[in-house]
């Protein structure tokens, strides 16, 4: 019982620490991003307990504060047309992201997070770091649409890595002068 109590006033103590970075006036937002916003809030406790359950042992639970951007949001159409909705993403503590090989770690690294659209007023989350072969380049926010999702320009080359709720990585796509080169996932999961 006594492990139950404190399960529960860690995850109030997570959802707590996820900020909305919105100002009062929603009027100015798109109604698919109110509905993506909407969706997120209502279900953010639920998967915040869910990544307690099945989150590594090496995360620490300050990773997961996490700033939400919603007045930057893009609304995307993949190519399954499904709606995806990509909000930037700050993490006022620092972020665990995972280096490969010998590489020295980036100096910055651009993180969204991405609704996509299931069915009517569902999604699925996935947290999207992007960072460039040139450890180092510097993102901006200023131009958080120039780079994305569904958007790699020519001139790109560099990493996207995929992330559950929990931030547990699901895999990465490297790409070479905007075409992707190679793919890589965890051992222990199959691919969709």
């Amino acid at each position: 019982m006594r492990k139950i109590v404190y399960l529960l006033i860690f995850v109030l103590s997570v959802s707590a620490c996820v900020q909305d970075g919105l100002n009062p006036d929603l009027k100015r937002l798109s109604p698919e991003v109110i509905e993506a916003r909407e969706w997120l809030q209502q279900n953010q406790e639920a998967m915040d307990l869910k990544a307690l359950q099945t989150k590594s042992d090496r995360l620490d639970p300050k990773f997961l504060t996490r700033e939400f951007n919603w007045e930057r949001a893009l609304i995307l159409i993949d190519s399954k047309n499904r709606t995806a909705i990509e909000i930037p993403v700050h993490y006022p503590n620092g972020m665990m992201f995972g280096v490969t090989r010998n590489k020295k770690p980036p100096k910055s690294v651009r993180t969204s997070l991405v609704l996509v659209k299931k069915q009517e007023k569902e999604y699925a989350p996935y947290f999207l770091k992007i960072n460039s072969e040139d450890t180092e380049h510097i993102f901006s926010a200023n131009n958080f649409h120039l780079i994305g999702y569904l958007n790699i320009p020519n001139n790109f080359s560099g990493e996207f890595n995929l992330y559950n709720w929990d931030e547990s990585w699901i895999g990465t796509t490297v790409y070479s002068n905007g075409q992707p080169v190679r793919s890589r996932f965890p051992k222990d999961q199959s691919i969709e």
